[in-house]
């Protein structure tokens, strides 16, 4: 893989005696440098840290906070709309 993003991904792989090589993994200290060379804002840091503690509820936060969000995305069809009725149709919402 390229890119390890830290979701249990290479512990499922290794259960499988599968070895995971990548170049880079979205860990804190990626970010940090990011904020650092001015590629994303403290704010965007936050958002991912909150994102990464708690990926349900922060969707939950996010979709309050953003009414028709989801709507919105159906409207507008292809990838976004095949996401967004995914989300409606799983119990992550619940």
């Amino acid at each position: 893989a390229v890119v390890d993003r830290a979701q249990d991904g290479a512990s499922i792989l290794a259960a499988e005696n599968v070895q995971l090589h990548t170049l880079a993994t979205m860990t804190r200290p990626l970010f940090a440098a990011a904020v650092e060379q001015n590629l994303i804002s403290e704010a965007q840091l936050a958002m991912i840290e909150d994102y990464t503690s708690d990926p349900i509820e922060f969707v939950r936060n996010f979709l309050t906070h953003h009414p028709g969000y989801l709507e919105e995305q159906i409207a507008t069809g292809g990838k976004s709309k095949e996401r967004a009725e995914r989300l409606l149709a799983s119990d992550y919402l619940k």
